[in-house]
């Protein structure tokens, strides 16, 4: 389907759950579906910024969280921008992005039903790019996202679930058992949701990398 294709879409979908607040799906460049190695996916667009073309599929700028830095409303911009410069990699090189790309105040302002209809169009979206073999690792903001792409992709997939000061879990979704002997290598890191708060961030990291063994 083509980036049209996906735009008339959105602009119907939007109408059909009465929403009227625009829509974007990858927070950059349309091409780092199939050149990220890193994704970065959080829940869903807030309140756009002044001047910000309000019904796009992506951001051919360059990374959102970059370009509209010094604008953006989000409260996760600048920990995306440390999290990419913790993994080594530059923004625009990075797979960014939203589960749900219909724009809300908060997410708590869709009804289930639209939460569902929403969510389903992004599994839709994201279901290709995510499977792609050559992606490292996933990152993901907030729990809802988090659940929503554990359960697109339960087959084969890893978690890494780390809460700050806290010993990291290993968690498989094949056999839902939590081995505690477990510490992520990335647990410094400051990407986490949305909280304010910094001494109660919390991040979620999902990876497809072979996991290690104690000898």
């Amino acid at each position: 389907m083509t980036k049209a294709d996906w735009r008339h879409r959105l602009t119907t979908m939007e109408a059909d759950l009465g929403l009227s607040d625009g829509f974007r799906f990858v927070y950059g460049p349309l091409s780092t579906l199939k050149t990220g190695r890193i994704a970065f996916l959080s829940l869903n667009p807030g309140r756009a910024p002044s001047a910000t073309n309000l019904r796009e599929i992506s951001d051919e700028r360059g990374n959102s969280y970059d370009v509209e830095r010094h604008t953006t409303l989000s409260p996760i911009a600048d920990q995306a921008l440390q999290a990419f410069a913790f993994f080594g990699a530059e923004p625009n090189e990075v797979l960014t992005g939203v589960v749900c790309p219909f724009r809300t105040p908060s997410w708590g302002d869709l009804s289930r039903s639209q939460q569902t209809r929403a969510l389903a169009i992004g599994h839709e979206f994201w279901k290709e790019p995510l499977e792609r073999p050559d992606i490292d690792l996933i990152i993901c903001c907030s729990n809802d996202a988090t659940h929503a792409i554990t359960d697109w992709l339960a087959h084969g997939l890893r978690l890494l679930f780390r809460r700050a000061g806290a010993v990291s879990k290993f968690i498989s979704t094949e056999r839902p058992r939590v081995s505690r002997s477990w510490r992520c290598r990335i647990c410094r890191a400051s990407a986490c949701s949305a909280d304010r708060n910094p001494r109660q961030r919390s991040g979620r990291y999902l990876s497809k990398r072979p996991s290690r063994t104690k000898s």
